[in-house]
């Protein structure tokens, strides 16, 4: 785990406006998988993607409270992108539709995809 050259990940959101990713976790394991690898492919779901960085405010605020009952989760990372000589030197998003974009344009379907999987 420790050396290995390439990781996959998942994001909790992701930021149009920049192309950061969001990744909130409570045990610090999704870190290293941002940080040690040479290569990082993320694979993350469209109903993840947020207009802009202002918009996270809320989930940031929903999503521990939600899933862990805490305030606020021990390990947020936000990254954007490959910086050199400093974690991953290659970088690779999958953004899966999987219907999602079906879904959004049905009326009732569409309240599914507000789910930000939070266990609650």
């Amino acid at each position: 785990f420790m050396t290995t050259k390439v990781a996959v990940s998942g994001a909790n959101f992701g930021i149009a406006e920049t192309g950061t990713l969001a990744v909130v976790e409570s045990e610090g394991n999704g870190r290293m998988c941002l940080t040690l690898p040479e290569t990082l492919i993320t694979v993350m779901g469209i109903e993840k993607v947020l207009p802009s960085h202002q918009d996270l405010e809320v989930f940031f605020q929903l999503l521990p409270r939600s899933s862990t009952g805490e305030r606020m989760n021990p390990y947020t990372s936000l990254w954007t992108g490959v910086t050199e000589g400093d974690g991953p030197q290659e970088f690779h998003l999958v953004l899966l539709d999987n219907g999602r974009t079906a879904a959004l344009a049905d009326k009732i379907g569409r309240e599914a995809l507000h789910c930000i999987r939070c266990s609650a």
